[in-house]
């Protein structure tokens, strides 16, 4: 939008050449506040979607060597408001039963 490149702005370019216009003339600072504040706004409502991610993971599949657990049982933790010790401990322990990964 700031380069007056309207691919993909199509409804503004067609805007412009209805009204006679050329892209060069388009104010894009009045439309790339608008994105950015779009763009901040939808970062702020999935923020809780990125704190939720990795535990997502790791209860798709707990046996994974990838998991840090430590960091996990904290961020589940501080999600779900639950003691992070003693989540630690549950989630070695289920990653330690031969059972369940058999």
């Amino acid at each position: 939008m700031q380069r007056k490149d309207l691919a993909n702005f199509q409804n503004i370019a067609s805007e412009l050449e209805k009204q006679g216009k050329d892209s060069a003339l388009l104010d894009s600072a009045r439309y790339t506040e608008q994105v950015n504040n779009i763009t901040s706004d939808f970062e702020k409502r999935f923020r809780d979607f990125a704190l939720l991610e990795p535990i997502a993971t790791f209860m798709c599949y707990p046996f994974s060597e990838d998991h840090d657990i430590d960091s996990l049982a904290q961020n589940i933790g501080a999600v779900f408001h639950l003691n992070p010790s003693a989540l630690e401990d549950e989630m070695l322990s289920l990653q330690a039963d031969i059972q369940l990964k058999a």
